[in-house]
């Protein structure tokens, strides 16, 4: 009999390990600016959201010569939060959301990676979406990454980060239509 399977009663009940995820790049720092359309303001509207991104720091068994890239992300609509559930408005800007409820959703994102002397060596492409941490203000960033660099065929590689959110200077509500991103700990890219 196989390993992991036992037979009882005429079925077969079969245990498998689960497939750890193997990190393939670490970035150490990131920072951005998040546009917001329509911009938020006193009433609850949905947001699309764009951003470009900057990451640094850029090591791990995949890297080759890559040091830092540059994201670039559209189409990031927000999802209903909180009770009852609305979109964001001024009000609500510094509630927490809990952790693993979707915030943002369809997002897609390209990134274009870079070595030291600033020359781009790579590129890699998928799709984004936001979730709660329970922290306010912050959101974590999940990328399934869809094409190029770090995509395997048959494989999920997905870029996973906390971001903090604080007021991009000279924005204020009730027109606030530009956030300041930056990282909350290290951007891990990981492959299943």
């Amino acid at each position: 009999m196989a390993a992991g399977a036992l037979a009882a009663g005429g079925m077969v009940v079969s245990s498998v390990p689960a497939l750890a995820a193997t990190t393939v790049l670490t970035c150490t720092s990131g920072s951005g600016n998040a546009h917001l359309a329509p911009g938020i303001g006193a009433t609850p509207a949905q947001q699309t959201i764009s951003d470009p991104a900057n990451v640094a720091g850029c090591s791990g068994s995949e890297a080759g010569t890559i040091t830092h890239g540059t994201n670039t992300f559209s189409n990031l609509k927000t999802q209903p939060t909180g009770s009852p559930p609305a979109q964001p408005q001024c009000s609500t800007l510094g509630n927490v959301v809990p952790a693993g409820t979707i915030v943002a959703t369809g997002g897609v994102i390209s990134t274009k990676w870079f070595n030291s002397a600033n020359a781009q060596v790579a590129t890699s492409a998928g799709v984004l979406k936001l979730k709660g941490t329970g922290v306010a203000l912050q959101v974590k960033a999940i990328i399934k990454i869809t094409s190029g660099k770090f995509f395997v065929s048959g494989h999920t590689t997905k870029a996973k980060v906390n971001v903090n959110f604080s007021l991009h200077p000279g924005q204020t509500c009730p027109t606030l239509q530009i956030v300041d991103t930056t990282d909350a700990g290290n951007l891990n890219i990981t492959r299943v």
